[in-house]
């Protein structure tokens, strides 16, 4: 993908880099980390805080509406609201 893009979800080139995603932090495992439930919960207010309208959905955190992507912070806050809630094990 040229820098810069994002490719739409279920293409060729997201299924192609699958397996090679780095390993997400033990904080952000659900099955190894038994306060997973307090930092979902953490972050949906963090986001939500920021403008990101976001919810707690299936034990994980979900955006109401796609349109968040489109906010010109979304991932810089995105990041620092993981960062925030997940720190110290949830």
């Amino acid at each position: 993908m040229p820098s810069g893009t994002k490719a739409p979800a279920g293409s060729p080139a997201i299924k192609a880099c699958d397996s090679k995603h780095p390993l997400q932090p033990l904080e952000m495992d659900p099955a190894k980390n038994p306060r997973y439930g307090d930092g979902v919960r953490a972050i949906v207010r963090c986001m939500n805080r920021r403008g990101i309208k976001s919810v707690v959905s299936d034990g994980n955190w979900a955006l109401v509406s796609g349109d968040s992507l489109d906010l010109p912070d979304y991932d810089k806050d995105k990041v620092r609201c993981q960062v925030t809630s997940f720190k110290n094990g949830g």
